[in-house]
């Protein structure tokens, strides 16, 4: 059986697939990675299955093979990996980097998803996140020959100001106006996680909220005003409710470029269209 050896781990590393599907009545969100396009681009370039697990990387990973495989970073070509060799992913000014590994990295799937949920320490390896040392198994290599459709290298995520649209949330009443939020300026947070991206810079002013309103269902990319006023956009960790004002709510396509924008970056809220 072909297997991948992390000889070093730097930073938080995790198996991550496309998620977990239908599962909220029982608590879990989606889940799956932050770069869902960037994973099935990769699985495709080296012949996986666009659902095959691969590999998020928030600081740097060394890996060896124990069969020749190949192996693709998003960003980069498709390249081979013989027995013996190693080589060293990065962020290199990145929030995060993807890997995917010839045959995809066959850890056991849990209610239907491969992807560490840190929160509830389930799925991934062993329920954590990747430590040095680590051997995980490989799937099936896909096919005998070696020849697979050539990855046309992705570009890197620009430092400039990213433009996120919104749509109202079931709170934006609570906003003095949605204009409000459309002319603040924000910083993604170095505290944000997978749970979701804080921001910082302006805070959002709110009118009182009813005493007792109740919990609200979540998604992916709703936008929360906790006291402080400073907003949290819920990632693919979420939870999956929750009782601070969601006053806004990022649309699905500005979610990936928003997850992987390097932290730091500036952010300003825009009209969806």
């Amino acid at each position: 059986m072909n297997s991948v050896q992390f000889t070093k781990v730097v930073g938080p590393a995790c198996v991550q697939d496309l998620g977990r599907v239908g599962q909220l009545a029982l608590g879990l969100p989606l889940g799956g990675t932050m770069a869902p396009s960037r994973l099935r681009a990769l699985n495709f370039s080296i012949g996986n299955d666009p659902h095959a697990a691969g590999l998020e990387v928030f600081g740097s990973v060394t890996f060896e093979v124990t069969h020749a495989t190949r192996f693709a970073v998003d960003g980069g070509p498709a390249e081979r990996l013989e027995p013996g060799q190693s080589r060293t992913i990065t962020t290199d000014g990145q929030r995060l980097r993807i890997l995917a590994l010839e045959g995809g990295i066959d850890v056991p799937s849990v209610l239907g998803g491969r992807g560490l949920l840190p929160h509830a320490r389930m799925g991934g390896h062993d329920g954590r996140w990747l430590r040095s040392g680590d051997v995980l198994p490989l799937g099936a290599l896909p096919g005998a020959d070696g020849v697979h459709t050539p990855h046309e290298a992705l570009p890197s995520t620009p430092h400039a100001e990213l433009l996120v649209p919104l749509f109202p949330g079931p709170d934006a009443h609570l906003l003095l106006s949605m204009e409000h939020i459309y002319a603040a300026s924000f910083r993604l947070s170095r505290t944000s996680d997978r749970s979701g991206v804080r921001l910082e810079g302006s805070s959002i002013d709110l009118v009182s909220r009813e005493p007792g309103a109740p919990s609200l269902p979540l998604v992916p990319g709703a936008v929360q005003v906790p006291p402080n006023g400073l907003p949290i956009v819920l990632g693919p960790d979420h939870p999956v409710s929750g009782g601070y004002p969601v006053v806004a709510v990022v649309a699905r396509s500005a979610l990936e470029p928003l997850f992987v924008a390097p932290l730091g970056s500036t952010l300003r809220f825009v009209p969806s269209r």
